[in-house]
């Protein structure tokens, strides 16, 4: 039955695989199964990288056990690995580009590919996508061209005095 009145927008619901981490009660709490909490990179010599990441659900439960939320050590790493730092959605880090020092926020990562993906801190366009080209700003790399295509990098925190400090 027609009312007459057009519909301009619609939202349509769409179904994530998610785990119920508290079930029943008042609080009940969902999370979507794949989404990254943190990034844990690791160095392992010769400028291989390699990324561990953290899902929102394996967080949580390590918070639940009183286990630290960031781990340095991962089961199955070879023992030349070297903890660097982790990342957050949102977190930012500093590398060297052609001599440069360039500031990249961390975005997000596909953990079934590893590929992971940086917005420069100046990019305020919609989508991280030039408004002119349509192409994207962002900057995106595997664990294998990590060193290559991030330079000496390392994470900062960005005060709100304007202030960069190497993250600890």
């Amino acid at each position: 039955m027609s009312s007459g009145i057009p519909i301009h927008k619609v939202r349509v619901a769409i179904p994530y695989a998610h785990l119920t981490i508290r079930k029943g009660g008042p609080h009940e709490t969902h999370v979507q199964s794949a989404s990254t909490h943190h990034l844990a990179i690791f160095s392992l010599g010769d400028g291989k990288h390699h990324f561990e990441p953290v899902s929102l659900y394996e967080a949580t439960r390590r918070l639940r056990a009183k286990e630290p939320i960031i781990q340095k050590h991962f089961a199955g790493m070879p023992p030349e690995a070297e903890f660097m730092f982790h990342l957050c959605s949102g977190d930012s880090m500093m590398a060297e580009i052609d001599g440069v020092h360039q500031l990249f926020v961390f975005n997000t990562m596909a953990s079934s590919t590893g590929q992971t993906w940086f917005a420069y801190h100046t990019d305020a366009a919609k989508g991280h996508a030039d408004p002119q080209t349509g192409r994207s700003l962002l900057r995106s790399c595997m664990p294998g061209s990590f060193g290559k295509n991030f330079p000496k990098a390392h994470k900062v925190e960005i005060l709100p005095t304007g202030e960069i400090r190497n993250a600890t």
